[in-house]
C-alpha cells in the first residue's frame, strides 16, 4: 500500500490535487491501476515480452549496422542479419 501525504495550505485545493496526482503518479499507481483494469492471461504477456524484446533487438542491431555499414537491410533482410548475427561481437 502507498502512503501519500498531501498538506493543503494557503496554496489550495486546486494546488493540493495536482500535486496528489503527481505524486500518485511517481509512486506508479495510476500505470498499476490502468494495468489491472482488465486481466491478461500469462500467454499474452509472453507475447508482448518477447515482441517487446524483438523489437529492442531490432533496433539495436539497425543502430550498430548504421554505425558500421553502407547499406542498411530493411524489412526481412533485416531480420536475418539479426539472426545470422551481423554487428555482433563473435564468441
Amino acid at each position: 500500500m502507498v502512503n501519500v501525504h498531501i498538506r493543503v495550505d494557503g496554496r489550495g485545493l486546486d494546488a493540493a490535487l495536482r500535486a496528489l496526482k503527481k505524486a500518485l503518479e511517481k509512486e506508479g499507481v495510476t500505470g498499476e491501476l490502468k494495468r489491472r483494469q482488465q486481466y491478461t492471461p500469462p500467454s499474452v504477456l509472453r507475447r508482448q515480452k518477447t515482441k517487446a524484446a524483438r523489437v529492442r533487438e531490432r533496433k539495436r542491431a539497425l543502430q550498430q549496422h548504421e554505425a558500421g555499414a553502407r547499406e542498411q537491410p530493411q524489412g526481412r533482410r533485416l531480420t536475418r542479419a539479426i539472426r545470422k548475427g551481423v554487428g555482433r561481437a563473435k564468441r
